[in-house]
């Protein structure tokens, strides 16, 4: 369906990027959130996924 979902090697979640539209901010936005996972030492054990789809936002849904 043309959507990505990124898996990083440092964060144990997938990541839904959705379409390449926006990519650049996109990345910005996967960089600033690890930046600061790694400065708030944050481990994600109760996020299912993130997603940063939507505009300006980074969604990071829970674990059921």
């Amino acid at each position: 369906n043309g959507t990505i979902t990124l898996h990083f090697a440092d964060m144990p979640l997938p990541m839904y990027f959705g379409t390449p539209e926006n990519r650049e901010q996109k990345i910005h936005r996967i960089a600033a959130l690890l930046q600061y996972a790694e400065h708030n030492h944050m481990n994600f054990k109760s996020v299912a996924y993130a997603d940063v789809r939507w505009n300006n936002l980074i969604v990071l849904h829970p674990k059921r």
